[in-house]
């Protein structure tokens, strides 16, 4: 029993410390941790479920996340129902109201039971319990939650409507924005970035340039300014999370 503490024990520290003094830190770094803080709970949970006696403030203490655990669930389960009909920076994002009873009475019922059987004494079942929630949650975000909210925050389909307008011998740039998910998303090398109003007119009148690719807020102050060229025109408005962003095409 002390081996099988130990060896874990010493998995973890080694790892941790030697990450810790380490001068550059990635979280990546930290993945060889899970198994062995995992063999830890496990071991740890295993031998308190096994004890003969848990009385005493010791046993009721540990036995505290638990109670925490069934009250942050049952919360989440009353949330979850309110969620779409509060006022957030991400509201509309959420339009999937049938499936939510789903996870509403998961996470009710699932923390009632996990207090349930703490107060009874099982805490294997209330362990399984929270287990269970877990499981089911996680595999219900992937195929429900996730798939409807990608849609609404992905700059996937932005990317789309570039390829399709985007001619063969120009090319796309990009006024004050991060770049990052519509380089992934469209398969070119680098979308070039411009920073100053100086560059974006150089862009309107550039030969090379087919499309720009702005924020909605910027392009309402150009309009307001009288800056954009009347062969410039919109092509396409995609919201993506709470920003809106304006697709530009240069007509000959």
């Amino acid at each position: 029993h002390r081996l099988n503490f130990y060896f874990p024990l010493c998995w973890f520290l080694t790892i941790f410390v030697f990450f810790s003094l380490s001068t550059s830190k990635r979280e990546l770094y930290l993945l060889p941790l899970y198994p062995a803080a995992s063999l830890l709970l496990g071991g740890f949970i295993s031998s308190f479920v096994s004890l003969p006696e848990r009385e005493g403030i010791v046993s009721k203490f540990l036995l505290f996340p638990l109670y925490v655990l069934g009250g942050v669930f049952m919360l989440g389960g009353i949330g979850v129902c309110l969620f779409p009909f509060i006022k957030t920076p991400v509201s509309g994002l959420i339009r999937f109201f049938p499936h939510l009873i789903i996870f509403m009475l998961l996470f009710l019922v699932g923390g009632y039971l996990i207090i349930s059987f703490v107060r009874k004494n099982k805490l294997t079942a209330s362990f399984l319990t929270v287990v269970l929630i877990m499981v089911v949650g996680f595999l219900g975000a992937i195929e429900i939650v996730l798939p409807g909210i990608n849609p609404l925050k992905s700059a996937k389909p932005m990317c789309q409507t570039i390829l399709r307008h985007l001619p063969k011998d120009k090319e796309i740039v990009a006024y004050g924005l991060k770049l990052a998910p519509f380089n992934f998303y469209t398969g070119l090398n680098k979308i070039e970035e411009l920073k100053t109003n100086e560059e974006l007119m150089l862009a309107f009148n550039s030969p090379s340039v087919g499309l720009i690719l702005l924020g909605e807020n910027s392009f309402i102050t150009l309009q307001e300014k009288a800056l954009i060229p009347a062969n410039i025109q919109m092509v396409e408005k995609s919201k993506i999370g709470h920003r809106s962003f304006i697709l530009l095409e240069k007509k000959s």
